[in-house]
């Protein structure tokens, strides 16, 4: 059973009830505490300014592409917690970039669906269409890394 209640303007506080008998000691997990099979969880403090309270988006956020695996191009959706420039790379296993995509000043929200999620057709930087097999795709916000996630290509 799932409970939300808020305890100010800034805070909230996720009561669940956890029944595993080891989740029963006290123990902390990042800003979450359990006590007695009761785990407790505040998130980080919402910005008080700006985009982010008017975009609901509390962090920035990269999603899994879709369709994945993908035959041949892929949309790749992620959050914004503020207007922010966003570039999506792709790379191999071994690390070597594939494509640099340059998506632009985006402003504050989820950008999921096709139309404004990032596009990657397949291809690498120099136009040429890559061999079918798993790749990282990161989201830069700002030049600042965000996160990496995998997707699949199969031809």
């Amino acid at each position: 059973m799932t409970q939300w209640m808020s305890a100010s303007a800034m805070w909230r506080m996720k009561i669940m009830q956890m029944s595993h008998e080891r989740y029963r000691d006290l123990f902390l997990l990042s800003s979450s505490i359990c006590i007695g099979g009761i785990l407790l969880t505040m998130p980080d403090m919402i910005a008080s300014s700006g985009q982010s309270e008017q975009s609901g988006v509390l962090e920035d956020r990269l999603l899994h592409n879709y369709p994945n695996p993908f035959n041949p191009e892929t949309w790749i959706p992620y959050s914004l917690r503020e207007s922010s420039d966003v570039a999506i790379e792709i790379y191999t296993l071994d690390g070597r970039l594939v494509r640099n995509i340059q998506v632009g000043k985006r402003p504050a929200g989820d950008h999921i669906t096709k139309d404004k999620a990032a596009y990657w057709d397949g291809h690498n930087d120099r136009g040429e269409s890559v061999s079918s097999g798993v790749y990282f795709y990161t989201l830069k916000v700002n030049g600042r890394h965000v996160a990496s996630k995998r997707l699949v290509l199969l031809k």
